[in-house]
C-alpha cells in the first residue's frame, strides 16, 4: 500500500509491482527512460492506482506489461505514455472522472495518451511507438473523447513508428475515427460501462454492463483470475476491464 508516488529511472529494469494499492500523490508511477522492447522496465499486476493530482501511470519511452490494474480518478491522464516506446495493458480498467462532480471542465486531458515526440525550440524530437496493446481493457471516464492519439505536428504524421491497437476493448471515443480493423479491434464503442457506482469508486459491473462476456477468451486464459480473484474462466465468457462480474 503506497500513499505517495514511485518513481523508476535507468538503470533500474525489471521492476515488479503485484497487489498494491497506490494513491494520493501527484503521479502514482512515473517511468523513465530506458526503452527495450525484450524486456519489460515495469510488470505490474493486480494493482489499484486512484487519486493522482497529475497521472496514475506516467511513461516517457520505456517498457510496461500491466493485466489487472484500476486507474482511475486523476487530474489529467489515468496513463500517459509518451516519447514512443512498448506497452501492453491487459484486462485494465481506466475510469477518469477526476472533478467532475463539481466541474465539466475540471480535467483537460483525456484518460489515456499515446505520443511520440516532443517539440523543444522549434525542433521535434521523434522517438518510436514500437507497440501499444490494449486488451480486453476498458478505457472510459466524463470526457467525450478519452483516447489520445498524438502523432501530428500540424496535422503532418511526424516520422516515428506509431503502433498501437485496442482489441476486444470498450472505448470512449465519441466520432474519433475507429474503422481501421488492424488498430480498433472487435470494439465496444462510447458505451456507459454501468459500473455499480463510479461515486463511490466502485468500478466493479453491474448486471446490465455491457462490458459483460464482451472479452476475448485468449487474453482471459492468460489472467484468469481477476482483480477480486474471481475466475474469468468459469463461465467461458469473459467480461472486458479489471473486473469479472459474479451473478
Amino acid at each position: 500500500h503506497f500513499l505517495g508516488g514511485n518513481h523508476i529511472t535507468p538503470p533500474s529494469r525489471d521492476n515488479v509491482i503485484n497487489h498494491a494499492i497506490i494513491k494520493n500523490a501527484i503521479k502514482g508511477i512515473q517511468v523513465d527512460t530506458l526503452s527495450n522492447t525484450e524486456r519489460p522496465m515495469l510488470t505490474i499486476t493486480n494493482s489499484r492506482i486512484e487519486n493522482m493530482t497529475v497521472a496514475g501511470i506516467y511513461a516517457q519511452s520505456t517498457t510496461i506489461v500491466a493485466a489487472n490494474c484500476l486507474i482511475a480518478n486523476c487530474g489529467s491522464w489515468c496513463a500517459a505514455l509518451t516519447l514512443g516506446g512498448s506497452y501492453e495493458f491487459y484486462h485494465c480498467t481506466l475510469s477518469n472522472n477526476y472533478g467532475s462532480w463539481y466541474s465539466s471542465s475540471a480535467r483537460g486531458e483525456p484518460t489515456l495518451l499515446l505520443n511520440n515526440f516532443f517539440v523543444y525550440n522549434g525542433t521535434a524530437y521523434v522517438y518510436h511507438l514500437y507497440n501499444a496493446l490494449f486488451a480486453n481493457c476498458i478505457i472510459t471516464g466524463s470526457r467525450p473523447i478519452e483516447i489520445g492519439l498524438v502523432n501530428t505536428i500540424d496535422k503532418v504524421p511526424v516520422p516515428g513508428q506509431f503502433n498501437y491497437a485496442f482489441d476486444y476493448c470498450l472505448v470512449k471515443v465519441d466520432t474519433m475515427k475507429t474503422d481501421d480493423p488492424e488498430r480498433w479491434i472487435q470494439i465496444v464503442k462510447n458505451h456507459d460501462p454501468r459500473f455499480v457506482s463510479v461515486f463511490n469508486r466502485d468500478y466493479q459491473l453491474d448486471t446490465l454492463s455491457p462490458a459483460k462476456d464482451r472479452g476475448k477468451p485468449e487474453y482471459a486464459q492468460l489472467f484468469p483470475l481477476d482483480l477480486n480473484g474471481r475466475s474469468r474462466l468459469a463461465d467461458t465468457k469473459p467480461d472486458i476491464g479489471a473486473y469479472e462480474r459474479e451473478e
